[in-house]
């Protein structure tokens, strides 16, 4: 009964273990050390072998009272329209590196978002999720 109240409230939850297992299959794969292009486009080669549905490098414009500003927000990965992905290979630890996903969840129609980095011997993610507010 927990499990399945788990996936009531995150309904996003058993892609978003998709998603890390791809990450993880990569990390395993090609170790730590590479730049951010390498598991970028790794990420994506293990995507289109599990047939998901995703776009690279996706922009969003910012609302500003109904005109869409020259300011943009890209991200490196969005999955089935739902899930924002931000992959790095940086010597940073994750606890402030959300910024970037929670700005684009904060933009755009996706509420889930995904920081991984892969720098370190431990492959790091983190998850950024906006709820509705009626539901906390």
């Amino acid at each position: 009964m927990l499990h399945q109240t788990s996936l009531n409230r995150y309904p996003l939850s058993a892609a978003c273990n998709e998603i890390i297992e791809i990450a993880m299959d990569v990390h395993k794969s090609l170790g730590s050390g590479f730049d951010d292009s390498s598991y970028k486009e790794a990420f994506s080669k293990r995507l289109k072998s599990r047939r998901m549905s995703f776009e690279r490098e996706k922009r969003f414009g910012l609302n500003f009272n109904g005109l869409i500003m020259d300011q943009q927000f890209s991200a490196d990965f969005v999955i089935d329209d739902q899930i924002i992905v931000e992959v790095r290979s940086i010597p940073e630890r994750l606890k402030n590196g959300y910024v970037d996903v929670l700005e684009q969840l904060v933009v755009t129609k996706p509420k889930l978002g995904l920081t991984i980095n892969f720098y370190e011997e431990i492959l790091q993610f983190k998850q950024v999720l906006l709820m509705e507010e009626n539901i906390c």
